[in-house]
């Protein structure tokens, strides 16, 4: 017999794992006490105790396939990021052995050059790779990386009203 805790009865059908969230909002857990206890014996159409515990253990049951799929993705999404990062430090080595194998080739010099600003955003991607990225739309900036819309000398100061 397993101990009675505040979601299970003696009587109730064993569970192998209990999910890390309970999926059965407090009300319902009232009632199903209430099956439990005051009216363990009493049968309704389509509604008795063991309905009702058969019910609660599909939803823990559902709860907790929740949480394996929820693992998983983590998992998933560990290994996309280790990837990734393989991939930005793969994509490095590429381009300085290009840079080599460039040297004395001015046309292929000339499209490495390129790559300055891409291997800025390599190594920059690997540092944020498993931050939070900000959500929204990008800001508006032309290859040097200053905004598009500056107007020189003007600065973004909260107007005073006098």
């Amino acid at each position: 017999m397993i101990p009675s805790t505040p979601d299970t009865h003696p009587d109730a059908p064993p569970t192998n794992d209990v999910p890390r969230r309970d999926p059965i909002p407090e009300p319902v857990h009232a009632v199903l006490a209430l099956f439990r206890d005051a009216l363990c014996d009493v049968r309704f159409p389509d509604v008795d105790r063991a309905g009702l515990e058969a019910l609660a253990e599909l939803a823990r049951e559902r709860e907790r396939e929740i949480e394996r799929l929820e693992d998983a993705l983590e998992q998933a999404r560990a290994a996309g990021s280790e990837a990734v990062e393989a991939l930005g430090e793969q994509a490095k080595r590429a381009l300085a052995y290009a840079r080599v194998f460039a040297a004395g080739r001015g046309e292929l010099e000339a499209k490495l050059a390129a790559f300055g600003a891409a291997e800025r955003r390599i190594d920059a991607s690997a540092v944020t790779s498993g931050a939070t990225r900000r959500r929204g739309r990008p800001r508006k900036e032309d290859a040097s990386g200053a905004p598009l819309l500056a107007i020189e000398g003007a600065t973004l100061e909260p107007a005073v009203a006098e």
